[in-house]
């Protein structure tokens, strides 16, 4: 499985980004945690002006969300 290393080393457990082989099962199973860092990341760089990087996190929250059939591609 396609898959990204965290920071704490840890492989995440659903295809990052979309990789095409994501199944039900797979597309069920999102990472929580991955998520709400995404979230946080977006919020806390908005926050203090980095325009940019905020935007790159919401991205990737809209790609995780995606993957996760949570929020549909456009």
């Amino acid at each position: 499985m396609d898959g990204m290393v965290g920071r704490d080393g840890h492989m995440a457990r659903y295809p990052t980004p979309c990789s095409g082989r994501a199944t039900m099962h797979t597309a069920t199973m999102i990472d929580r945690s991955e998520v709400s860092r995404a979230l946080a990341k977006a919020i806390a760089y908005k926050q203090c002006g980095r325009q940019a990087e905020a935007e790159a996190w919401a991205e990737r929250l809209v790609r995780l969300l995606e993957c996760a059939n949570i929020l549909r591609g456009a």
